[in-house]
């Protein structure tokens, strides 16, 4: 929306400009002379963190403004947000989630994987998005957008908001291989190696883990810093 601010000089003479490089803030006033107001609009916020920009008064002064992510869906615990949006019964929501889609994924927050025509309608397409954290992958986190001739149509999945974890792994992929085998009796198979991935836990936090393939083709997660298997021990 539009805002503004009052700014005092020291002496009428006084000339100034307002200025600032954040490219969500729109200014609206040009060059004065003496006190004067800026006005400014701030665009939409559809993004998963706060941001930060300046506005610049001259060489003398600067004025912060900071916004916070409108949730457009209410979190079910945590900081997970369930997404379903059709153009047929929420326009509105769907447009949100459009934008927002597209800003996560200039910020790489969503990671196109997947986009093929929809063979019953050749005006469609699919898309699938994964969710990363700091480029680690989260685990159940993305969205599937349909489009008909480029327009959204659909949005679903889950996005988390608050993820807080140390993305640096304090064991390697190959220990904390060696800690689950020597934990478990349960091979890691051959040829598939553990990856890094962001985990949800039950309690609404989140563990940095290596998620491995083992016995029959089931799935683990260990602890990437502790070597604790989190989840999937036979």
């Amino acid at each position: 929306g539009p805002f503004e601010f009052t700014v005092t000089a020291s002496a009428s003479s006084c000339s100034w400009s307002p200025s600032t490089d954040a490219d969500f803030l729109r200014l609206h006033t040009g060059a004065r002379t003496g006190s004067g107001t800026v006005s400014y609009s701030v665009d939409p916020h559809a993004d998963l963190g706060a941001r930060t920009g300046v506005i610049h008064v001259g060489d003398a002064a600067a004025f912060s403004v900071t916004t916070a992510p409108i949730r457009l869906l209410a979190p079910v615990s945590g900081g997970v947000v369930p997404i379903a949006a059709e153009a047929h019964s929420d326009l509105a929501g769907l447009r949100r989630w459009d934008v927002a889609v597209d800003r996560m994924a200039r910020s790489d927050t969503l990671r196109l994987q997947a986009r093929h025509a929809d063979p019953g309608a050749p005006d469609r397409t699919h898309e699938t998005f994964a969710q990363h954290h700091l480029g680690i992958p989260v685990y159940g986190g993305g969205v599937t957008r349909e489009l008909d001739r480029g327009l959204a149509m659909s949005i679903t999945g889950v996005v988390h908001e608050s993820i807080a974890v140390e993305t640096d792994p304090r064991l390697s992929a190959a220990e904390a291989a060696g800690r689950f085998e020597a934990a478990t009796g349960s091979r890691v198979a051959p040829g598939r190696a553990p990856a890094l991935t962001v985990l949800p836990l039950a309690d609404g936090s989140y563990a940095l883990t290596w998620k491995m393939t083992h016995g029959d083709g089931e799935t683990a997660f260990v602890d990437a810093h502790d070597g604790r298997i989190v989840s999937g021990a036979p």
